[in-house]
């Protein structure tokens, strides 16, 4: 059996995590009866199952007005992207990885990371919850090599 090339790509090509150098599917399903909108990084299929990025570090941020429709409401979104964009950057700063996908449900929205490893991850945390003021910001970091997550949530791609 030949391997696969996409496990042995140089890891020194892989995108920055800045999003103009990315390209996104956007797609709505249901998760457990409810709206769930799913932005899959389509560039990261090139990356799935990577040797080197085998590490998922996922950033939650639970909405303090949830609602029914998969949506925040537009104030609230507002404050949730500018989250986004501090979480992206400190990723940047701190990591090799990039963004494989972002699930937004009524209750929250989940940045979803694949990186070499996690070995700064406290002094990521740390950085990410000091800058961000308005919101709760919770992790998840879990060895996922196959990235099964990204399969699962992101079939557009």
């Amino acid at each position: 059996m030949v391997p696969d090339s996409r496990i042995y790509k140089d890891i020194k090509s892989l995108p920055s995590l800045n999003a103009d150098e990315s390209k996104w599917v956007v797609s709505q399903m249901e998760y457990k009866g409810l709206p769930l909108i799913v932005r899959a990084n389509y560039t990261a299929k090139d990356w799935v199952g990577h040797r080197l990025l085998s590490v998922k570090v996922g950033c939650a941020i639970p909405f303090k007005k949830p609602s029914m429709n998969g949506l925040p409401d537009p104030n609230e979104n507002e404050q949730v992207l500018n989250i986004e964009d501090v979480i992206v950057e400190e990723f940047r700063k701190r990591l090799i990885g990039l963004l494989a996908f972002v699930l937004t449900t009524g209750t929250m929205r989940e940045l979803v990371f694949y990186v070499k490893n996690c070995d700064d991850i406290d002094a990521l945390k740390k950085s990410i919850l000091t800058r961000v003021k308005t919101h709760e910001v919770q992790f998840l970091v879990a060895n996922e090599p196959n990235w099964d997550s990204y399969i699962n949530f992101a079939p557009a791609v």
